[in-house]
């Protein structure tokens, strides 16, 4: 039908029919051949009417057709499923009736979906019921534990043995059951900077030059090596499950352990070198006379004091326990040490000052409210606590102090000896031997060498620092033959809290 044909709805077929008849002059007439239209509008009319007419009885007769059939089979399925005579009058009215069977059928699983729904909503809360219940109980049964902010995370083991670096470059695992080193790593030469380390479970950091690394403690593999912005001051730091590194122009990264990859940066108050010290979450950071206390849990500053008006003093040392922190302010004029302070973190007020003599140095560590020190004009060592403001007890020793750690709760570790004058007026350290002392009492619990171990002694040349081990015993060493004819030989020995050798570990290297 052309477009202008839509203008003759078949709806109003009557009513068309009607107006066209009731004209004066039809315009249309039949003509002599059947079928033929003269091409008039109005004799189209009548035959498009027609021919719809014919159309929809046509279609109506089909439709009728298929609806016998599908009835007529769906009553044949039904009567052979459950044997029930249907008769076509009930199926007619049912098929004649298909929007309300529709929305019968509707109703019907609206029904059994709020039925599942209420189920399912049921078992939901008497699962939570059960597991509230379990909870309440075992937290009865249990013992409590102070609450975390984060899930603890199971670390390994570290492996036995003792990790240092030689040279200045090379970080290497000693194992007492094996005669050679277990690993070592050669980090790149520098001139400026030497790595420094610290081990974490079954992992050690590193920090050299732009890298942080990180090793298998076990294999020495390198897990990963984040390069970072700047150059690295100061070593790897352990802790608030991060690791955290600090670069000369003020940043701290902080790190993922597990790939390296950088979690956060904050923005220091300070941009040099730096003396740091961590305890309880805060990093404590010096560079010059200043000092600042960071919360590593989201970087901010807690506070930031000046020590010193001196524009030479700088500040080092730093000790924290127990919510006092010990450090020195060095000058590079006479003296040499301007002052040893112990001071309340918290509040600030100086808790203690030991004014320093002309170019002595002196030896301390700070251990709960307890300040152990020595100075190097004296082989006195004195216990002061910073908080009673009275001395607790004195020990007259053989010679100097030279280095001081704590062993273990109740072991404070001495390395004493002499400076011996050389012929260009230089002062160098002659080391004679180890010295254990009980905490509480100034007592002596062993030295070494001994009167039996002299023989054995290997003390000469430990002019390293102590490596102290995670149950209580310590490790030194010492070198010993002809580095310029190649037989060179590291030594490492392990001493328990009483300076007895428990075993020892030597080779070239």
């Amino acid at each position: 039908m052309r477009p202008s044909d839509e203008l003759f709805s078949p709806e109003t077929i009557d009513e068309q029919i009607a107006y066209l008849a009731s004209q004066p002059n039809p315009r249309w007439k039949a003509v002599a051949d059947e079928g033929d239209v003269q091409d008039d509008l109005n004799v189209r009319l009548m035959h498009e009417l027609h021919h719809l007419e014919q159309e929809d009885a046509r279609k109506l007769v089909q439709t009728r057709a298929r609806l016998a059939a599908a009835y007529e089979a769906r009553s044949m399925t039904t009567q052979k499923r459950q044997g029930n005579d249907v008769s076509e009058q009930e199926t007619m009215k049912t098929v004649a009736q298909p929007a309300r069977r529709q929305k019968a059928d509707r109703s019907g699983r609206k029904r059994l979906v709020r039925t599942v729904s209420l189920l399912v909503a049921i078992m939901i809360i008497g699962s939570m019921v059960a597991i509230f219940a379990w909870n309440n109980g075992h937290i009865k049964n249990s013992s409590s534990a102070r609450p975390t902010a984060t899930p603890a995370v199971v670390k390994k083991a570290t492996p036995p043995g003792a990790y240092t670096i030689l040279n200045d470059r090379t970080i290497i695992h000693i194992d007492p059951r094996q005669k050679n080193p277990v690993w070592f790593y050669d980090m790149p030469a520098s001139e400026s900077n030497s790595p420094m380390i610290a081990i974490d479970g079954d992992t050690v950091y590193a920090t050299h030059e732009e890298i942080v690394y990180a090793f298998d403690a076990t294999t020495g593999r390198t897990r990963w090596a984040q390069f970072m912005p700047d150059t690295l001051t100061g070593g790897p730091l352990v802790a608030n499950g991060s690791v955290y590194a600090i670069t000369t122009r003020g940043s701290l990264y902080e790190l993922q352990p597990e790939n390296g990859h950088i979690l956060h940066t904050y923005t220091l108050p300070f941009t040099s070198q730096f003396s740091t010290y961590h305890d309880q979450n805060i990093l404590y950071i010096s560079a010059k006379a200043e000092l600042a206390a960071i919360d590593l849990s989201n970087g901010r500053l807690q506070w930031k004091r000046q020590l010193s008006t001196n524009p030479d003093a700088a500040i080092s040392n730093i000790q924290v326990s127990h919510g006092i922190m010990l450090l020195d302010l060095t000058t590079s004029q006479v003296p040499l040490l301007e002052s040893m302070k112990a001071f309340d973190v918290k509040t600030g007020n100086v808790l203690w000052t030991l004014p320093a003599g002309t170019r002595v140095y002196y030896i301390a560590h700070l251990q709960n409210d307890v300040v152990y020190y020595s100075a190097s004009d004296t082989s006195v060592l004195h216990a002061y606590n910073v908080r009673q403001q009275r001395e607790i007890w004195q020990q007259n020793l053989t010679a100097s102090v030279f280095e001081m750690s704590i062993v273990n709760a109740n072991t404070l570790l001495l390395k004493l000896g002499d400076y011996v004058l050389q012929s260009d007026n230089t002062q160098v350290q002659q080391i004679k031997g180890l010295v254990t002392l009980d905490l509480q009492h100034g007592t002596i619990k062993g030295q070494y060498p001994d009167s039996q171990q002299q023989g054995d002694s290997m003390i000469g040349l430990m002019i390293w620092s102590v490596i102290i081990q995670p149950d209580g015993t310590f490790v030194y060493m010492n070198l010993s033959g002809d580095g310029a004819k190649g037989t060179l030989t590291y030594n490492f020995t392990a001493f328990s809290s009483t300076c007895k050798p428990i075993w020892r570990v030597s080779f070239q290297h």
